[in-house]
């Protein structure tokens, strides 16, 4: 792949990825599994991903009409969306150009589009952090028990509302600071460590 970004998860539509077969369900890094996922192998659609219209990202500018596809969270049978790749590979240049993300092209060339129900994925942003005024006094809320994975989009990281001396981890005008109680102890259940300055954490 010649670019960054999201773009070499396209390789994972390959015809042949590896010999493997059955059902994928990819999830990005900056993500936190907060439940089963279980139920993301049972969706039984063709390809299924986040709809990061309204519900993610309110009134931003759109791509057209209708739900918009997010790639941090998807799932697919090996194999059978192979078009999204190959299309892409015919001519890498015009794809980058027409379509700036990769979430695009996949919205674009995908041979059905299906979405997750919208409490299933969650953004951190748009959910769990508080309005400006009160994340300066309130920790961002914890997920809801229905809500399985929350998506770190952009910053913050996860880590950032881990660490013991978390300072402020958001950009002005939201003033979202320090160790975050529900982020910390899930991170500890989980096998982490806590580190004094989270730009050495990993």
């Amino acid at each position: 792949m010649g670019s960054g970004g999201g773009w070499p998860k396209l390789s994972v539509f390959s015809s042949a990825l590896y010999n493997l077969k059955g059902r994928a369900l990819f999830v990005d890094l900056d993500t936190v599994i907060w439940g089963s996922l279980d139920r993301y192998f049972d969706f039984s659609a063709p390809f299924v991903a986040i709809d990061t219209g309204d519900n993610w990202r309110p009134g931003k500018v759109s791509h057209g009409d209708g739900p918009e596809v997010g790639t941090g969270v998807f799932a697919f049978n090996i194999g059978e969306q192979a078009q999204i790749l190959k299309l892409f590979q015919q001519d890498e240049g015009a794809a980058f150009k027409d379509c700036v993300l990769e979430q695009i092209w996949v919205q674009k060339t995908a041979s059905s589009l299906s979405y997750w129900p919208k409490d299933w994925v969650i953004s951190f942003k748009r959910w769990l952090r508080r309005p400006i005024g009160l994340d300066l006094f309130m920790q961002p809320k914890a997920p809801p028990s229905r809500c399985s994975i929350v998506a770190f989009h952009g910053d913050p990281r996860p880590i950032a509302l881990v660490a013991a001396d978390a300072g402020r981890w958001d950009h002005f005008p939201h003033m979202g600071h320090g160790q975050v109680s529900w982020m910390r102890d899930y991170w500890l259940q989980n096998g982490g460590n806590l580190r004094p300055n989270r730009n050495d954490a990993s």
